[in-house]
């Protein structure tokens, strides 16, 4: 059988984890960790750049690996439906999938407001900070004067490369009104307040059978037999940890100055 790809592609800090932990629950489903796939599909598309390409454009015969890469990557994954999580809100990652997915395109999109994001993330990767602002500074590197460290360290966290501007970018791509038949955006508060109403919610937008879940006794992400290691990026064991009960994640935006909350705030593109 033939399995359906639909895709997960959110804000950092937003309950990813949660649902994905939630969702694989269901022996039907599966949800990815952060996928090579959308890496996968760049590279080969850009196969066709290249000069020996180029000098033999045999399209169709590269277009038969391309088009076939989910199925080959998914292809020992024991269940009905996958669920990729990856940056596919990107315009360019939407123009692969639209041009090569076999089945329907859809997206669910967790999203929280970017304030309580970056808290969120602050207080995950606090000491991470403090070793980058040292390490610049034991290098000789001067902090700007007229910000603070708390300042310095937002920038950090929102920058360019960095996983929240990646969700910031794909979120601003799926607002558009003219995907909204494809795309769902889930409230963090929403699936922590109602958490079943929200899976519910999913199911009926994937169009499959809904899966009495277990809320109350939740497991750690794990899918095959494998787990996330953030100790490759630095990041702290926590980053993916989830409760075993439904619970909202400390976020008290406060621990901010006013300058800070009012820089990060009214960001919520899909609002609007």
């Amino acid at each position: 059988m033939v399995k359906k790809i639909f895709f997960m592609s959110g804000l950092p800090r937003s309950g990813n984890t949660l649902l994905s932990c939630i969702l694989n629950q269901n022996p039907k489903i599966k949800v990815s960790a952060n996928s090579l796939v959308s890496e996968i599909l760049f590279q080969l598309e850009n196969l066709k750049l290249h000069d020996i390409y180029q000098n033999f454009s045999d399209e169709d015969s590269l277009n038969n690996i391309i088009e076939n890469v989910f199925n080959l990557y998914y292809k020992n994954w024991d269940c009905d439906y996958i669920i990729d999580r990856g940056p596919w809100g990107t315009p360019h990652n939407l123009s692969l999938i639209q041009k090569y997915l076999k089945n329907d395109l859809k997206i669910i999109c967790p999203v929280r407001d970017v304030i309580e994001v970056i808290t969120s993330m602050y207080i995950q990767r606090n000491d991470e900070l403090n070793l980058i602002i040292d390490n610049w500074i034991s290098n000789g590197w001067r902090l700007p004067s007229d910000k603070t460290i708390d300042e310095v360290k937002c920038e950090i966290l929102t920058d360019s490369n960095g996983m929240i501007e990646k969700g910031l970018f794909s979120v601003k791509t799926l607002s558009s009104l003219k995907y909204k038949n494809f795309v769902r955006f889930i409230e963090y508060n929403n699936l922590v307040e109602n958490i079943e109403e929200e899976i519910k919610k999913i199911y009926n937008f994937f169009e499959i059978d809904f899966y009495n879940h277990d809320f109350k006794n939740i497991k750690q992400y794990e899918v095959n037999g494998i787990k996330y290691n953030d100790n490759i990026f630095g990041c702290p064991t926590t980053l993916h940890h989830v409760r075993n009960t439904i619970s909202k994640s400390n976020t008290d935006i406060n621990i901010f100055d006013k300058k800070i909350i009012s820089r990060y705030s009214n960001l919520e593109y899909w609002r609007n």
